[in-house]
C-alpha cells in the first residue's frame, strides 16, 4: 500500500505492507509500515496523523490484529509520534561496527 497526502503538491508519503504469516505466532495477522515521510513544511499540520489513520482503516480491512513499525532510537521525532498513538517497545536492535 502507499499512500500520499497533498493537494496539488506531495506533503508526505506512507508505505506499508501486509506481513508474512508467522510459525511461531500463527493467530497474528501482521501489517509492517515500511516508511513514513512528511516534508517539512507540512509537518505538524495533520499530515502524518492522516496518513496513519488511512493506514489503520486498510490494516482493519484486512483483518490485521498487530501492526508493527521501526524507527531509529535518535530519531525521536518519530519514536514519540508512534507511542502518542499507542505503539509500544517490542524488540531492541543492536549493532556493532568493528573497529579496523
Amino acid at each position: 500500500m502507499c499512500l500520499l497526502a497533498g493537494g496539488e503538491s506531495v506533503h508526505g508519503h506512507l508505505i506499508g505492507r501486509l506481513g508474512s504469516p508467522d510459525e511461531l505466532r500463527p493467530i497474528a495477522v501482521t501489517a509492517t509500515l515500511e516508511s513514513t515521510y512528511v516534508l517539512e513544511f507540512a509537518r505538524g499540520a495533520g499530515v502524518g496523523t492522516a496518513l496513519h489513520e488511512a493506514f489503520l482503516s486498510w490494516a482493519q480491512e484486512h483483518n490485521v490484529n498487530e501492526i508493527r513499525v521501526q524507527a531509529y532510537a535518535s530519531n525521536t521525532t518519530a519514536v514519540n509520534f508512534y507511542q502518542r498513538r499507542g505503539y509500544l517497545p517490542y524488540t531492541v536492535g543492536l549493532r556493532l561496527v568493528p573497529s579496523d
